[in-house]
Protein backbone atom coordinates (compact mmCIF):
# COMPACT_ATOMS: atom_id res chain seq x y z
CA UNK A 1 0.00 0.00 0.00
CA UNK A 2 1.10 3.56 -1.22
CA UNK A 3 0.93 6.36 1.17
CA UNK A 4 -1.22 9.16 -0.81
CA UNK A 5 1.47 11.75 0.31
CA UNK A 6 4.36 9.70 -1.48
CA UNK A 7 4.56 10.80 -4.91
CA UNK A 8 5.38 7.62 -6.93
CA UNK A 9 9.08 7.94 -8.67
CA UNK A 10 9.50 7.13 -12.31
CA UNK A 11 12.03 4.34 -12.92
CA UNK A 12 13.28 4.77 -16.31
CA UNK A 13 14.06 7.45 -18.82
CA UNK A 14 14.10 7.52 -22.14
CA UNK A 15 17.64 8.89 -23.39
CA UNK A 16 17.03 9.21 -27.50
CA UNK A 17 15.45 7.49 -30.43
CA UNK A 18 16.55 6.86 -34.01
CA UNK A 19 13.88 7.39 -36.98
CA UNK A 20 14.73 7.34 -40.72
CA UNK A 21 15.06 11.13 -40.88
CA UNK A 22 18.38 10.59 -38.78
CA UNK A 23 19.66 8.21 -42.01
CA UNK A 24 18.74 11.00 -44.59
CA UNK A 25 20.38 13.62 -42.74
CA UNK A 26 23.56 11.22 -43.32
CA UNK A 27 22.56 10.65 -46.85
CA UNK A 28 20.78 7.05 -46.13
CA UNK A 29 17.67 6.56 -48.53
CA UNK A 30 14.77 5.12 -46.11
CA UNK A 31 12.01 4.88 -48.76
CA UNK A 32 12.26 1.07 -48.47
CA UNK A 33 13.61 0.70 -45.07
CA UNK A 34 10.84 -1.06 -42.89
CA UNK A 35 10.05 -1.05 -39.34
CA UNK A 36 11.67 -4.43 -38.90
CA UNK A 37 15.02 -2.88 -39.93
CA UNK A 38 14.59 0.38 -37.80
CA UNK A 39 13.94 -1.44 -34.54
CA UNK A 40 17.19 -4.05 -35.67
CA UNK A 41 19.38 -0.91 -35.92
CA UNK A 42 17.63 0.99 -32.56
CA UNK A 43 18.82 -2.44 -30.75
CA UNK A 44 22.20 -2.33 -32.45
CA UNK A 45 22.87 1.27 -31.19
CA UNK A 46 21.30 0.87 -28.01
CA UNK A 47 23.64 -2.35 -27.53
CA UNK A 48 26.49 -0.47 -28.56
CA UNK A 49 26.02 2.77 -26.29
CA UNK A 50 25.14 0.57 -23.23
CA UNK A 51 28.51 -1.42 -23.89
CA UNK A 52 30.59 1.24 -25.17
CA UNK A 53 29.76 4.72 -23.64
CA UNK A 54 26.70 4.56 -21.18
CA UNK A 55 28.75 3.98 -17.87
CA UNK A 56 31.45 6.98 -18.24
CA UNK A 57 29.32 9.53 -19.75
CA UNK A 58 26.49 8.53 -16.90
CA UNK A 59 28.86 9.16 -14.39
CA UNK A 60 30.53 12.47 -15.86
CA UNK A 61 26.64 13.90 -16.33
CA UNK A 62 25.68 12.91 -12.55
CA UNK A 63 28.68 14.50 -11.01
CA UNK A 64 28.13 17.59 -13.32
CA UNK A 65 23.75 17.80 -11.59
CA UNK A 66 26.12 17.81 -8.50
CA UNK A 67 24.54 13.75 -7.62
CA UNK A 68 26.02 12.69 -4.38
CA UNK A 69 27.67 9.47 -4.20
CA UNK A 70 26.46 6.92 -1.95
CA UNK A 71 29.22 7.15 1.12
CA UNK A 72 28.94 3.22 1.41
CA UNK A 73 30.68 3.28 -2.86
CA UNK A 74 33.65 1.48 -3.11
CA UNK A 75 34.67 2.14 -6.81
CA UNK A 76 33.67 -0.73 -7.85
CA UNK A 77 30.59 -0.75 -10.03
CA UNK A 78 27.90 -3.30 -9.57
CA UNK A 79 27.00 -3.90 -13.20
CA UNK A 80 23.70 -6.08 -13.35
CA UNK A 81 22.08 -6.60 -16.92
CA UNK A 82 19.87 -4.00 -18.12
CA UNK A 83 16.14 -4.89 -17.31
CA UNK A 84 15.25 -2.92 -20.32
CA UNK A 85 16.49 -5.48 -22.80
Amino acid sequence: MTDASTPTRQEFFKITSVCRKDLEVLGFDTSNVDDETMEYLAGLMSRDYWEQLFWNHLEIFAEECDIPRNPNYTGEPNFEPDPRD
